[in-house]
C-alpha cells in the first residue's frame, strides 16, 4: 500500500507541476504588459521605428502580432491606422475589407477583417503561404503617446480558428501601459471615417 500511496503522490504532483498558466510579459521596452493564455509563446523585434511583439497558440496555428510606434506629431491616429490598414491590405493582396473593432485596454479600437493570402516574407512568413487563404483582422490606436497596431490572422490551415482569435483578442484585452505617457494628439479613439 505505501509504494501505490506514493505513486498516487509522486503522479498527482506531476500533474499539478504540468499545469500551464498564463505568463505575463513586456513589451516596447517594457512600457506595455501582456498576458499571454497558457502554452503561448511570444518574440519580439526591435526596429528604427517600431517594436513588432508576435504571439502565438501553442500548434503555431496562426498569429498576433502588436506594432507599437511613438507618435512624432507628423500623423495622427486616424493617419496611423489608415496606413496601417492600407499597408497590411496591400501586403495580404486583399481588396475589401469590413469594419469591426476590438477592446484594447479598455479603449475601443476601430479596425477591418478581410481575406487574402500571405505574403512570402514579413510578419507571417514564409510558410504561412502554404497555409492557404488568411482571415485577418487590423486594428489601430493610441494608447498615450503610443500608437498601436494590432493583427490577428489565422488560415485555411488552421484547425480552431475560434480558439487562436479568442485567445489573440483576450491578449490585447490585457494590454495595459506599465508607465503614463502624455495623450497622443486630437482624435485619439476617433471611429473610422465612412469610405
Amino acid at each position: 500500500m505505501g509504494q501505490r500511496h506514493l505513486f498516487a503522490v509522486l503522479v498527482t504532483f506531476a500533474l499539478l507541476g504540468c499545469k500551464k498558466e498564463p505568463k505575463t510579459i513586456t513589451a516596447h521596452a517594457g512600457a506595455f504588459q501582456l498576458t499571454l493564455p497558457p502554452g503561448w509563446s511570444s518574440s519580439e523585434e526591435q526596429r528604427p521605428t517600431l517594436d513588432h511583439l508576435s504571439v502565438k497558440p501553442p500548434d503555431g496555428d496562426g498569429v498576433c502580432a502588436f506594432t507599437f510606434t511613438e507618435a512624432t506629431g507628423v500623423m495622427d491616429p486616424d493617419q496611423f491606422r489608415e496606413n496601417f490598414r492600407s499597408g497590411a491590405m496591400k501586403s495580404f493582396g486583399a481588396v475589401q475589407s469590413e469594419p469591426d473593432s476590438i477592446e484594447v485596454a479598455r479603449s475601443r479600437f476601430a479596425g477591418v477583417h478581410f481575406k487574402g493570402h500571405p505574403p512570402g516574407s514579413g510578419v507571417v512568413g514564409a510558410l504561412a503561404t502554404l497555409a492557404g487563404e488568411a482571415s485577418v483582422e487590423l486594428y489601430g490606436g493610441a494608447l498615450g503617446s503610443t500608437y498601436v497596431g494590432v493583427m490577428l490572422a489565422t488560415f485555411d490551415v488552421t484547425e480552431d480558428k475560434k480558439g487562436v482569435v479568442d485567445g489573440c483578442r483576450a491578449v490585447a484585452q490585457s494590454l495595459k501601459a506599465l508607465r503614463e505617457t502624455p495623450r497622443a494628439p486630437i482624435g485619439d479613439h476617433a471611429p473610422p471615417r465612412a469610405r
